[in-house]
């Protein structure tokens, strides 16, 4: 059994997709849609194969994270 705090919890929700094979600037482009459609506070995308780049320069005109 699981007990769930019901008291002052902060949470914010992050997307995380993972992706194989043949990628490119398209799954930054989308992952960066999802998170704003999402209202999320980041997103993280996990490949296997090292990004384009293309896709850190969309990554890096996205924004970067700043903690609570």
């Amino acid at each position: 059994m699981v007990a769930l705090q019901t008291n002052d919890v902060h949470r914010e929700k992050m997307i995380v997709q993972v992706k194989g094979g043949d990628i490119g600037a398209k799954e930054t482009h989308d992952l960066i849609g999802t998170v704003e459609n999402q209202k999320a506070i980041g997103g993280v995308l996990i490949t296997l194969d090292k990004p384009t780049k293309q896709m850190r320069a969309e990554a890096a005109d996205a924004g970067h994270f700043r903690g609570w």
